[in-house]
């Protein structure tokens, strides 16, 4: 969590968005435009998908601005997200 802090902190493009609900269950999703799309699965068998290709990787990117617009807008601005993020120290 203070890696995630820190980042936050000091880069102006890192962006995390703290869901109330799971969008998927033991799953994260990690997406950067034009680069690609990583899955991992937390379950009783871990596993993780690389996806690379442009087409897919705007889809979920797509997909992630669409959550992201879900969450109130004070909820998203870095500060806040710190703080959240700050209490589970």
């Amino acid at each position: 969590i203070r890696n995630i802090i820190e980042r936050l902190s000091t880069y102006k493009n890192y962006r995390l968005y703290l869901l109330r609900q799971p969008t998927f269950h033991h799953t994260q999703m990690m997406v950067k435009e034009e680069t690609g799309v990583v899955l991992a699965k937390e379950d009783t068998i871990f596993f993780t998908i690389t996806i690379t290709q442009p087409i897919l990787t705007q889809a979920f990117y797509s997909y992630m601005e669409n959550i992201a617009s879900l969450i109130p807008p004070k909820d998203r601005q870095k500060k806040s997200v710190i703080s959240q993020l700050e209490a589970y120290l």
